[in-house]
C-alpha cells in the first residue's frame, strides 16, 4: 500500500519487481506514457522480452520506443487494445500483480497498492490477458 505523496516508495518497489524478472515482462496498463522507458524498463536485464499492453494512446510513445530499443537492445513489443481497464503486471509466468492506479500516477495525489494474487487467480488472470494480447493490434 502506497499513501498518497509516496512516489519514490512506489517507484522504488515496482523497478525491484521489474528487476527480479528473468525472462519475460508482461506490462497492462492502458494509460502509460513515456515515463516508462526511463523510469522503470532500463531496470530490466536486456534479456528479458518486455510486452506491453496499452490502450490507443500508446501510439504516442512509438518515438520513444523506437529510440529506446535502438539504444538499449531490448526485445519491447507493444500492443494495443481497448478491451483493458485494469493495470497488471506478469513477470515470468511465475507472478501476477495489480495496481490500483496506472503506474505513471502512482500514488501522486492518492492512495495505490500493488498487490501480488495467488497461484490459481492469476493463472486465470494470465489466461485473459494473452487472450486480448493476441487479438490486440501492434502499437
Amino acid at each position: 500500500m502506497f499513501g498518497p505523496g509516496a512516489v519514490y516508495d512506489f517507484f522504488k518497489a515496482f523497478r525491484e519487481l521489474l528487476a527480479s524478472a528473468n525472462q519475460t515482462i508482461l506490462i497492462v496498463d492502458p494509460y502509460l506514457d513515456e515515463q516508462i522507458f526511463d523510469a522503470y524498463i532500463g531496470s530490466v536485464a536486456q534479456n528479458v522480452a518486455v510486452r506491453r499492453l496499452a490502450g490507443n494512446r500508446a501510439t504516442s510513445l512509438r518515438p520513444a520506443l523506437a529510440k529506446f530499443i535502438d539504444q538499449s537492445r531490448m526485445s519491447i513489443e507493444v500492443r494495443v487494445s481497448d478491451a483493458i481497464h485494469d493495470r497488471v503486471l506478469f513477470l515470468d509466468n511465475r507472478s501476477c500483480w495489480v495496481l490500483g492506479q496506472s503506474i505513471k500516477d502512482a500514488a501522486k495525489t492518492k492512495p495505490t497498492y500493488l498487490i501480488p494474487l495467488d497461484h490459481d487467480t492469476a493463472k486465470l488472470k494470465k489466461a485473459v490477458y494473452q487472450g486480448i494480447w493476441d487479438t490486440a493490434r501492434a502499437g
